[in-house]
């Protein structure tokens, strides 16, 4: 896994098939009219989950939901501009958006709607990606399975202190309050 690599550690082995096998399992339910985008996104985003130790089975259906609400399993890879209000207030100083048209130059893309020059500039320097300089990249689905990941696992994408280990403990997995890993509407209750 990249955090074994950089601990030195050798990584877990992981059967190659695992990821697919998860994709079939999953399968029969997901909304059968996203059964062609859970086919490609699946496999992708476990494969990155196992790269960053996720591996517990309650993480990764939190993770492939959350993938399935934000982006219909990447139908919507990227946001479509209105631009409404709430794109609107992309603009300016939010998000280290500095430059007229920044708002829209970084909305949403990936499977988790990836938003903001600054979380641009920070997911793409953490997997050695341009993101910053050409922001479609991370509408790319293998790219958008390692920012799911990474900022599900380790980052977070409202800080870190947000990530999927939080919400884990003795009486299973909260998956209500996991939700303020992506969204503030759940701060109320995190």
């Amino acid at each position: 896994s990249a955090e074994a690599r950089l601990e030195g550690r050798k990584p877990e082995p992981v059967d190659a098939d695992l990821p697919e096998r998860i994709a079939q399992a999953v399968a029969p339910f997901v909304d059968a009219g996203l059964a062609p985008e859970a086919a490609r996104a699946v496999p992708l985003i476990v494969r990155a989950l196992f790269e960053h130790g996720i591996r517990d089975p309650a993480q990764i259906a939190y993770v492939l939901a959350t993938a399935q609400h934000e982006t219909n399993l990447g139908r919507l890879m990227i946001e479509k501009w209105g631009p409404t209000a709430q794109q609107l207030k992309y603009e300016g100083m939010r998000n280290l958006n500095l430059r007229p048209g920044d708002g829209k130059r970084y909305l949403g893309r990936g499977y988790v709607q990836l938003t903001g020059r600054v979380n641009y500039r920070n997911f793409g320097s953490k997997l050695g990606l341009p993101f910053e300089d050409d922001p479609d990249l991370a509408a790319q689905p293998e790219h958008a399975a390692r920012v799911l990941a990474l900022g599900m696992a380790k980052v977070g994408f409202r800080g870190a202190n947000r990530v999927l280990g939080k919400y884990a403990g003795s009486g299973g997995y909260d998956f209500f309050r996991a939700r303020s890993i992506i969204n503030a509407d759940r701060d109320l209750f995190s």
